[in-house]
């Protein structure tokens, strides 16, 4: 999706941030990674992606979550 990235701020003080809907699906992606005790999981987008253009990947299917900010539930996996 599309991403809103870019520095903030003056010569004596600078942020670098990012804002957009896949910047927030991420970071709820991030805390859902703890709650089921993994190390990396993905969108059922990124996971679609991703095996459509290497095969070199596992996944397992984890489950089908609605996050906060989302009106449709995804379906996440996890990256073996």
């Amino acid at each position: 999706g599309d991403v809103l990235s870019g520095n903030i701020g003056s010569d004596v003080k600078m942020k670098f941030g990012c804002i957009g809907d896949p910047i927030n699906l991420a970071s709820r992606l991030e805390g859902l990674a703890k709650y089921y005790g993994v190390s990396t999981l993905v969108s059922g987008a990124t996971q679609a992606a991703a095996a459509a253009d290497s095969a070199m990947f596992e996944w397992r299917k984890l489950d089908s979550v609605q996050v906060k900010g989302k009106e449709q539930a995804t379906w996440v996996y996890e990256l073996l």
